[in-house]
């Protein structure tokens, strides 16, 4: 059994994605994608060349600041489709080694997720994990048009020039736009693809979620070996954030996406559970009566970050199950019980029953 995120759509089967990817790579000019996106040319090209984005920060939990770049609502929705589009395509060229944000479909047996990706890692005694600095920085308009022009996307020069506007900002890909998640996952295939091979050569078990990657094995993987990585990530254009990295037994429990290894099975660590308590008070925080009536976060994003919470609380009640004592409290924390005033009865549905 694997867990699922709740979805507020169907699933499509891979058949079905398969079509939907290809209509997407049979539009490779501008009047196709115009087409595709129903949207005319000129509307697409304005979209594209001078997209709309909201600058703020939000406070991450441990006490820094992160930048989030959130599009205009027009903007937002051709983001989405866009991003569904390239999401079909990803599926059909996904590395064995990719886990973080894939789209589910209905023939999936084990969804890629954290909890799947730690899995890949049960049987291993050591374990080297790894961070990418400023991951969606570090990913350019012009990569992003280099890629779309390559296999297997094969798009026109203007084509490729607008789609890669339409999801950049800045010069490069914005923390906020739905298009930044699949699209650091096609620029990355180069890298899974390479680092995988290098997994195969030592041994090793090899997977990546988002910018967070793990490698683990029988044997310590040593300087050497870390040496080979490294040369690796940056010759595909990325630099490891040093303050993340670790190379730990497997005996001492080290994280892998949030999660350790105990008793044969990933579990939710201390840390994941510490850190989600931090997000809940953070959201209380933003939906205070002072926040709100300062008009400091847009409420499409506060909506975005309670439903990201609700999905690591019910996570957490996948792994440990629903009358575990911290799932019950995370619940209660996001959502305290409302308590009745005194002295006066609860209101029954049908006013017959209290007679």
């Amino acid at each position: 059994m694997y867990w699922k995120a709740p979805r507020e759509k169907k699933e499509l089967t891979d058949y079905e994605l398969s079509e939907v990817a290809h209509r997407f790579l049979e539009a490779d000019c501008l009047k196709g994608l115009s087409g595709l996106l129903k949207i005319r040319v000129d509307e697409l090209k304005s979209m594209a060349f001078k997209p709309s984005y909201r600058q703020f920060y939000v406070p991450k939990p441990n006490g820094k600041k992160r930048l989030i770049e959130t599009p205009g609502k027009r903007l937002m929705d051709l983001q989405k489709k866009t991003a569904f589009h390239l999401q079909a395509v990803y599926r059909g060229v996904l590395p064995r080694a990719s886990y973080g944000f894939i789209l589910s479909t209905a023939d999936d047996e084990m969804p890629r997720d954290i909890y799947s990706n730690a899995l890949r890692h049960v049987e291993s005694e050591w374990v080297f994990n790894l961070d990418l600095k400023d991951f969606f920085h570090a990913i350019s308009t012009e990569r992003i048009i280099s890629m779309l022009r390559q296999k297997p996307f094969h798009f026109t020069k203007n084509a490729s020039r607008c789609l890669a506007q339409l999801c950049t900002f800045k010069g490069r890909l914005p923390m906020g736009a739905a298009t930044s998640p699949v699209l650091s996952n096609l620029i990355c295939i180069g890298l899974d693809k390479e680092l995988e091979q290098l997994a195969r050569k030592h041994n090793w078990v090899y997977t990546r979620f988002a910018d967070d990657m793990t490698f683990s094995g029988r044997e310590k993987i040593n300087q050497n070996m870390q040496g080979e990585i490294r040369e690796i990530i940056v010759s595909k254009g990325f630099m490891v954030n040093e303050k993340k990295v670790r190379l730990d037994k497997a005996k001492n429990k080290p994280e892998i996406t949030g999660l350790i290894i105990q008793d044969g099975k990933p579990d939710i660590s201390e840390n994941y559970i510490l850190y989600l308590e931090k997000d809940i008070h953070l959201f209380h925080e933003l939906t205070s009566k002072r926040i709100i009536e300062r008009g400091i976060f847009p409420g499409k994003a506060i909506q975005d970050f309670r439903r990201s919470i609700k999905g690591q609380i019910q996570f957490v009640g996948f792994v440990r199950g629903e009358d575990h004592p911290s799932f019950i409290a995370l619940k209660h924390l996001l959502e305290p019980p409302k308590r009745r005033k005194k002295g006066k009865k609860k209101k029954l549905f049908f006013g017959w029953l209290g007679s």
